[in-house]
């Protein structure tokens, strides 16, 4: 049986812009295993940003981890 919301996100996906692309892939990767259409129906107009986008979000990531941690560690 297919996920409803991944069936919901199939036929979304062909229109996404470049950031929604990013975003969503960052939201898979929190728990979740990588849905491919993201990747596979981008235009190739899009990769270079999309790759700029995902670059930013790793990049964020590993800046506000230590902060991250530490408020956790005082909750």
């Amino acid at each position: 049986m297919a996920h409803p919301l991944r069936s919901r996100l199939g036929k979304l996906t062909p229109g996404l812009s470049a950031k929604e692309r990013a975003v969503l892939l960052r939201a898979h990767n929190a728990g979740e295993p990588e849905d491919p259409s993201i990747r596979d129906t981008m235009p190739r107009s899009q990769v270079k940003t999309f790759n700029r986008y995902a670059q930013l979000i790793v990049i964020a990531n590993h800046a506000l981890w230590p902060a991250q941690w530490v408020l956790a560690s005082h909750v």
